[in-house]
């Protein structure tokens, strides 16, 4: 962004992360680190009107940051930034995940891949596909073409064939990481406040 481009812009942010990641996590990006989101944060202090989401259109030359999703880095990372450079934010949360143990079907895949119990995945659609996952770049690429596959399905399809990866990937509810916990009601509270 220049310093005097007269746009308005709408940042859309998924998770801010103190968490060290393993193997394939977050190879997406999704989760930002705490210190860039802070640099950013610090940026935008200093050079643009930071506005709700409602007034960005309004307002020239501003921004509205936002959050998708229902991430509790969101509360205990990005939140303490946030306020530290009091900065005001949208949050869509997706409250069939607030207070559970449910993973949104791209990090399950993503988790699954990362720690199999097997070192292939075959995987029945129109014809029989196969994935050696036994390095982090053949995970990687497992992982992005079975993501890309299910994103074309219908959801029932698409749980049939999680299913199925779970079968052979595996669960491992042991090591499930940081990024993937979701939000509590009174962090919901917090975050409206």
């Amino acid at each position: 962004m220049n310093k005097s481009d007269n746009k308005s812009y709408i940042l859309l942010y998924h998770g801010v992360t103190d968490s060290k990641s393993y193997g394939i996590e977050n190879s997406s990006g999704k989760h930002i680190k705490s210190e860039e989101f802070e640099n950013q944060m610090k940026w935008l202090s200093k050079n643009k009107k930071v506005v709700p989401l409602k007034e960005v259109n309004e307002i020239k030359d501003s921004v509205a940051i936002t959050f998708d999703d229902a991430f509790k880095n969101v509360h205990d990372v990005a939140l303490p930034i946030l306020k530290k450079y009091d900065l005001p934010s949208t949050f869509f949360i997706t409250t069939g995940f607030v207070e559970s143990e449910k993973l949104f079907w791209v990090d399950r895949v993503e988790h699954m891949i990362n720690y199999p119990k097997n070192s292939f995945i075959e995987l029945s659609m129109h014809e029989k596909r196969f994935w050696p996952i036994s390095n982090n770049e053949d995970k990687l690429y497992a992982m992005n073409t079975i993501k890309a596959i299910l994103k074309k399905l219908d959801p029932n399809a698409r749980d049939k064939m999680i299913k199925d990866l779970e079968s052979q990937a595996g669960w491992n509810k042991d090591r499930l990481p940081e990024n993937y916990k979701t939000l509590s009601w009174d962090d919901v509270k917090d975050l409206h406040e």
